[in-house]
């Protein structure tokens, strides 16, 4: 037994069948299955657990090979913060893995003192910050990316 804590892990439901191809257990497991459909139209399917050892389902690796998108967000542990990764796909065949923690939610101090007199840098900061901590939603050209993921990858194999 490791240190536990809830993880929450959504994926768009068109994933589902595949899903059940890399981990039948993933969806069984879930204490709680939701639906809802995101300001992109897209219907995604929310999945919880509780007691997950360091927040890790270990099924990250997999839905990267398999070009599925996914949001997973964990609670704090004893030895890590809690956190959320978020993994797309890019129609070049890269794909985009942003992986936070509380501790990035924290401004620093010094860059902010530097440049309080220079007001576009600090806006500038602010707002690349706030961007690297929120997931983008899933779209429908992640939805075709998905879909269409095998064919890409042969066509650029060493996208990463």
């Amino acid at each position: 037994m490791g240190d536990r804590t809830w993880v929450q892990l959504n994926f768009p439901a068109v994933c589902k069948e595949r899903v059940k191809e890399i981990d039948p257990s993933l969806l069984t497991d879930a204490e709680e299955e939701d639906e809802m459909i995101n300001s992109e139209g897209v219907t995604v399917l929310l999945l919880e657990y509780s007691e997950v050892n360091y927040g890790c389902l270990d099924i990250e690796e997999d839905f990267q090979a398999a070009g599925i998108p996914y949001d997973r967000s964990w609670g704090r542990g004893d030895d890590y913060n809690a956190g959320a990764e978020c993994f797309r796909l890019n129609p070049d065949g890269t794909t985009r893995l942003r992986h936070v923690t509380e501790d990035d939610n924290k401004l620093n101090i010094e860059f902010l003192l530097s440049n309080i007199e220079n007001h576009s840098e600090l806006k500038s900061h602010i707002l690349k910050a706030q961007d690297e901590l929120h997931c983008p939603p899933f779209t429908k050209e992640q939805i075709d990316l998905h879909k269409n993921w095998k064919a890409i990858k042969l066509l650029n194999p060493t996208g990463t």
